[in-house]
């Protein structure tokens, strides 16, 4: 028999990213220039989710991988948000005493700092290119890609100047 996990966690993927978005115009990670990232939007997950809660007893004791619909480089994210907020946005790799430095004066607790350094600094080694079908196989369609998501949430970089 299956039960339900005692605890859920969940993440809103522009929050890393968009007040550095917003106020600098840039995006700043220690994710280095050459490894591409394989984006999975919020809402296919959320549908994998509803699906395996719709029919736990098929999906007992299996353990899913999900990605995106495949590796994306630093220009086709910055490239989207351009175009689906209208001003330029680059992408800057940031050293890791300098990114560091960038989520203390941001006020980022410590803890958080550490996290989100790792998780970015092994980004330079493939961390986050991996492929998997496991999302489409399950969905019936391809994951989203980072042009939808920003473009169905261009709102959230939008500067608020006043």
């Amino acid at each position: 028999m299956c039960e339900a996990a005692e605890s859920a966690e969940s993440a809103e993927a522009p929050t890393a990213y968009r007040q550095d978005i917003v106020e600098d115009d840039r995006i700043y990670v220690p994710a280095g220039r050459r490894q591409p990232v394989n984006w999975i939007d919020a809402r296919d997950i959320a549908e994998v989710a509803a699906l395996v809660l719709a029919e736990p007893g098929f999906h007992c004791g299996q353990s899913y991988t999900l990605a995106g619909p495949g590796p994306v480089p630093w220009s086709e994210v910055t490239d989207a948000l351009t175009s689906a907020i209208g001003r330029p946005i680059v992408y800057e790799p940031a050293s890791v005493p300098g990114y560091i430095n960038h989520l203390s004066r941001r006020g980022l607790p410590r803890g958080a700092i550490v996290v989100q350094t790792i998780l970015h600094f092994m980004l330079r080694f493939g961390q986050g290119a991996a492929e998997d079908q496991t999302l489409e196989r399950l969905l019936g369609r391809p994951g989203r890609s980072v042009a939808d998501y920003v473009r169905d949430h261009a709102d959230v970089w939008v500067r608020y100047d006043g």
